[in-house]
């Protein structure tokens, strides 16, 4: 019994069903890869923000606090003031 081989358009059609299926797998890879990264970037993006909040309200109290001093400067030196003319009168 005499095998033939097959048909040249059996080949052609077998060679582009492994490219095909190839090059369906890499897109398949990539997707999954671009679903991973824009994952990994919405949770860049959540800690961003969470950084940013805390960071204000860091900030906030630093001014606070600033205000705060700058405050209680103005009245050391206005009693420092006042102590010094008590002594000058005195």
């Amino acid at each position: 019994m005499h095998v033939s081989p097959p048909p040249q358009s059996d080949l052609v059609l077998e060679a582009f069903r492994v490219h095909a299926s190839a090059r369906i797998g890499a897109l398949e890879q990539g997707l999954e890869s671009q679903r991973e990264l824009c994952t990994l970037i919405e949770e860049a993006r959540e800690h961003q923000r969470s950084w940013t909040v805390e960071s204000q309200s860091f900030l906030d109290t630093a001014n606070t606090s600033l205000q705060n001093l700058q405050e209680d400067r103005g009245t050391l030196n206005q009693q420092v003031r006042l102590s010094g003319s008590a002594t000058l009168c005195g």
